[in-house]
């Protein structure tokens, strides 16, 4: 699976809507396109220090992997972890610890209307400048964070969910989710608070240039989010 994130606010509008610094001063840059099939640094903050917001790699990976790069090439869905694992017997589970990533939009593949088409659709908040994800990190050595995404199957978020192209939709929490994930200690309170609905209805979007994910030069710019012309 391979989406878009995007997070084009100044440090300072992020660190007034989270009230929390950023870990690393003067180090954010803001994103526009990033694939998750580069393993971008992402922005979360952690259960652990709620007063900071970390830079983190996305690609999950455990607290003892030495060899990265080959654990991603055996797990190339490491971005992102389904929520039904949180039912198994799952080491990445019970090691990793709860976050928040922030963006400000996903580019998600839908299917066009009465086409074969597949086009990149900008989705983000209706009426609020960023959204949350449910994450889980792990601290690889001192300094170092990957972290992914929580997902949860289409088929189990609202019914608009189900024009998108992927089976597994990321996590997006309201103030209230986000509150309670990041206090979840316990495998069963994790899931609890992952058996939440998210609204569809919160969200707007518009599609992207066709070939935005196969391009193979740098579209992490502005106008890769421009509006494609009908």
């Amino acid at each position: 699976m391979e989406i878009g994130i995007t997070l084009n606010a100044s440090e300072k509008e992020i660190e007034f809507a989270f009230k929390a610094f950023m870990q690393v001063p003067l180090l954010y840059q803001r994103t526009y396109f990033q694939s998750t099939s580069i393993y971008p640094e992402v922005y979360a903050i952690p259960a652990e220090d709620q007063s900071c917001i970390y830079p983190m790699e996305l690609g999950l990976a455990p607290t003892d992997c030495e060899e990265i790069e080959d654990y991603r090439f055996h797990s190339p869905n490491s971005c992102f972890f389904e929520r039904k694992r949180f039912f198994d017997n799952d080491i990445l589970v019970s090691e990793s610890k709860t976050c928040l990533i922030i963006l400000t939009g996903m580019i998600l593949p839908i299917k066009a209307w009465k086409s074969s088409k597949i086009y990149p659709f900008h989705t983000k908040p209706d009426g609020s400048k960023f959204i949350v994800v449910a994450g889980i990190y792990n601290e690889i050595r001192p300094g170092y964070y990957t972290t992914a995404m929580i997902t949860k199957s289409k088929m189990e978020c609202s019914p608009l969910f189900a024009k998108f192209d992927c089976p597994e939709i990321p996590f997006v929490m309201d103030h209230k989710c986000a509150s309670e994930w990041l206090k979840a200690k316990s495998i069963s309170e994790r899931i609890h608070t992952l058996s939440h609905a998210f609204n569809a209805k919160r969200f707007t979007g518009y599609n992207l240039r066709l070939d935005l994910f196969s391009r193979e030069e740098n579209m992490n710019r502005r106008s890769s989010l421009k509006r494609r012309s009908s």
